[in-house]
């Protein structure tokens, strides 16, 4: 069947076809960062068409498409209890079978039509707020009883980290801890976290989507879970083209369709490096994600190379675990404890040198690749025949927003005259984003020489 045959389903059956495109919603409202064209345009004639009465939504798409996969959802929060029809097409689709999809949804049509009475069905909002508005302090505001939350220093108020490898997860949530904000890593994730994930989920959003869902509603129904306090779930979001910046939209709409009364999600940008912290946070973080990068080596190291593995590796949990404690207390006393770890590792008895095992690096999308649930069978199955996985870093990643940050900096640069350019914003910008740059690179060569 063609797609363009489609139309003729209803016009042969007493309906009007209205392509998309000849709708007026250049000005209609959608959700946040919707970065894919055909997805706005999409939204805006869904949102556009909500409250006519007389016009109903036909949506094709395609097999496993990337977009559709959270855009269907979108859609269907935005009409509400209004039909709306989904056609999914491949080489295989079978005429009969959109025959008999459209003659059900033409019947839902009229029944709707003589049932609905126009009750309010407006969505269920907590009215909490996380504000990160670059001026003020990350902090949430209550809209409902119209009051501000403090986020550092509050007891109350717990970010929740979802799972980008135990070690870094453990180790950034330290350093929040370290400026003062209760910060929680949340477990590994499992099969049941997948399953719990997918019992909200069509299946066909990307998996690091569904192990952070998964994980985040299993810690809701968990016994730390508790009602007197607000959760944030810590979200990392991007302007695209990849689907991790439409989590968040997912997750909170969803959040709002469970009610949940205290559950915030919280959302950091990739356009200046995930900084709105602030300084103190920042070095830290860096200080940590460094750090777990070089100990990920050296956990898949003692994998491949130590003559008894488990042994090997339960030590490196133990020494592990000491060097979370003191990098929650103090991250400045981290080199040190490096230098003790790696003398400790040294003496761990290996049945060939690192050097001369085989490696293999594994990159891939950032959530899966550092995920050890995801990723953590391919590790065993390499070390298993005697070859050593290396895992891509977070560091990676912060390395690439930096760079996409400053080549937004430089066109802005490069638009102005010559004559403001020694003054403006934007030289201080560039020359601050070189100096963080190479601070970033001498801590990373402070890790590696105190961990060898």
């Amino acid at each position: 069947m063609r797609i363009w045959v489609s139309p003729k389903k209803f016009t042969s059956r007493g309906y009007s076809i209205i392509p998309f495109d000849m709708l007026p919603f250049e000005e209609t409202r959608i959700f946040n960062n919707m970065y894919w064209y055909y997805g706005q345009q999409d939204m805006k004639a869904a949102s556009f068409l909500k409250d006519e009465d007389n016009i109903f939504i036909t949506y094709i798409s395609n097999f496993s498409c990337a977009p559709d996969s959270f855009m269907l959802h979108y859609i269907k929060w935005m009409m509400g209890t209004k039909p709306f029809l989904i056609l999914e097409l491949d080489s295989h689709s079978a005429d009969a079978g959109i025959d008999t999809r459209v003659e059900a949804f033409l019947d839902i049509i009229e029944g709707y039509r003589l049932k609905y009475t126009g009750d309010d069905d407006s969505r269920y909002d907590n009215g909490l707020r996380f504000i990160n508005n670059g001026k003020d302090p990350l902090h949430i505001y209550d809209e409902l009883n119209s009051r501000k939350i403090e986020l550092f220093g509050n007891k109350k108020v717990k970010m929740l980290l979802s799972n980008m490898g135990r070690l870094s997860s453990e180790l950034l949530a330290a350093s929040l801890r370290g400026v003062d904000i209760n910060a929680e890593a949340m477990p590994l994730p499992d099969v049941y976290t997948l399953q719990t994930a997918r019992s909200f989920m069509s299946g066909k959003e990307c998996l690091p989507s569904q192990l952070v869902l998964g994980s985040a509603l299993k810690y809701f129904q968990s016994e730390k879970y508790r009602k007197d306090e607000i959760y944030l779930l810590f979200v990392p979001t991007t302007t695209g083209p990849c689907r991790t910046g439409q989590y968040f939209v997912f997750y909170e709409n969803l959040f709002r369709d469970m009610r949940l009364e205290n559950v915030v999600v919280v959302t950091l940008d990739s356009e200046n490096s995930y900084n709105e912290m602030g300084p103190s946070f920042s070095r830290s973080a860096w200080w940590g994600l460094a750090i777990a990068d070089y100990m990920k080596d050296i956990e898949t190291s003692l994998r491949t190379c130590a003559e008894d593995p488990a042994a090997a590796i339960a030590k490196y949990d133990e020494l592990w675990h000491g060097l979370m404690e003191i990098a929650e207390k103090d991250i400045k006393q981290i080199l040190p404890a490096l230098k003790m770890i790696a003398s400790e590792i040294k003496k761990i008895p290996l049945k060939q040198k690192v050097e001369d095992a085989a490696k293999v690096l594994i990159v891939g999308e950032i959530y899966v690749r550092r995920d050890d649930f995801a990723v953590d069978e391919l590790v065993r199955i390499m070390s298993r025949k005697g070859i050593i996985a290396k895992v891509s870093g977070i560091t990676e990643w912060i390395y690439y927003t930096d760079f996409t940050r400053r080549h937004e900096i430089l066109k802005k640069y490069n638009l102005l005259p010559w004559y403001k350019k020694l003054i403006s914003r934007e030289l201080r910008e560039l020359i601050l984003w070189r100096i963080e740059e190479m601070w970033k690179h001498s801590v990373e060569k402070k890790n590696q020489k105190r961990a060898c």
